[in-house]
């Protein structure tokens, strides 16, 4: 399975039968690109869930909402969307058991491939929520992003020294603000 980070689900559930017909906001939006690489981490389990998704929030400037899109490696090769290993710049996660990944080769003939797996992926959510079994789109509030990241810090997990200034500043204010509610 490999986790991405998309910027809000509505979105994703938006893609088309006909991938091609998909607004070029939606294509931007779910897949902005550096060197024709889309970031992916890579996990074995549900269990892993956690540490990719710290892994793709912790390198931002602030907490915020975050959305994810679970997807299955089969679904991927399905659509010929090809992907390799790359370290990552930061290790964020100590001993995480997320590896970091690149779907390769994202151009204008590969994205309705892209976006087909992201469908493939959201019709499968939608028959696993009437089942409700897990789920491949999960979304996270701030305070529930917050209170994950407060978590995994108090435990240990975070390589503090790699977070951004501002990062560390949004987390101080958020473990105190979540202090005062409590």
């Amino acid at each position: 399975m490999f986790v991405r980070g998309i910027s809000n689900v509505s979105t994703i559930k938006s893609i088309p039968d006909h991938c091609e017909e998909t607004v070029i906001g939606i294509v931007y939006a779910e897949m902005r690109t550096r060197d024709d690489k889309l970031s992916v981490w890579k996990i074995e389990d549900a269990d892993d869930f956690l540490d990719a998704a710290l892994s793709i929030i912790l390198p931002k400037n602030r907490i915020d909402d975050a959305a994810f899109l679970v997807i299955e490696e089969d679904v991927l090769k399905q659509y010929n969307i090809t992907y390799e290993p790359e370290k990552p710049t930061k290790e964020y996660i100590i001993k995480s058991k997320a590896e970091h990944y690149n779907m390769t080769n994202i151009c204008i003939g590969s994205a309705p491939d892209v976006l087909r797996a992201y469908k493939t992926m959201c019709t499968i959510e939608e028959e696993r929520e009437e089942a409700q079994e897990e789920k491949y789109i999960v979304s996270w509030t701030h305070d529930q992003a917050g209170d994950y990241i407060i978590d995994a810090c108090e435990k240990g997990k975070v390589n503090i020294s790699e977070l951004s200034t501002e990062m560390k500043k949004s987390i101080e204010k958020y473990k105190t603000t979540r202090e005062m509610n409590q």
